[in-house]
């Protein structure tokens, strides 16, 4: 699909841009089937979302007046390149008493903004670190 912007209209977009919409491999909407799936000519990797369609859905969200929905949309699109073990780790490492000091938190924010491009996420984490150290959730738990 064409860089556009995206009005609440255009949702759904499997509905309204089928065509359009691909997946993060480059697998068009249309052809991502059970079918395909059944018959091996697409496989778990093709159906992954890509960056460019969570954008949409945040401009169709923000449109629509639900700017946090839209917000979390822009995050997600800066995970769709981030390996999913990093993920869970991060996850893992912001809930309360599972990251020892706040310079864990900032080492992923770090990481996440020079290495992976993905500034919401490190600003995300950021936030994250400074309010477990007012409130003092870095105590260790387990």
């Amino acid at each position: 699909m064409k860089k556009k912007k995206m009005k609440t209209a255009d949702y759904p977009l499997s509905e309204n841009h089928n065509d359009s919409i691909f997946s993060k491999n480059g697998v068009k909407l249309s052809d991502l089937t059970l079918e395909s799936l059944l018959n091996g000519s697409v496989r778990d990797e093709d159906i992954q979302i890509s960056a460019e369609t969570l954008k949409y859905q945040s401009q169709i969200s923000h449109n629509a007046g639900r700017k946090p929905l839209g917000y979390n949309f822009e995050r997600a699109a800066e995970m769709v390149n981030i390996p999913n073990e990093l993920i869970m780790e991060i996850y893992e490492k912001l809930r309360p008493g599972r990251s020892k000091n706040r310079d864990e938190l900032l080492s992923y924010a770090n990481l996440l903004r020079n290495k992976y491009r993905a500034p919401l996420l490190a600003d995300f984490i950021l936030e994250a670190a400074n309010v477990y150290k007012k409130r003092g959730l870095y105590r260790t738990r387990f």
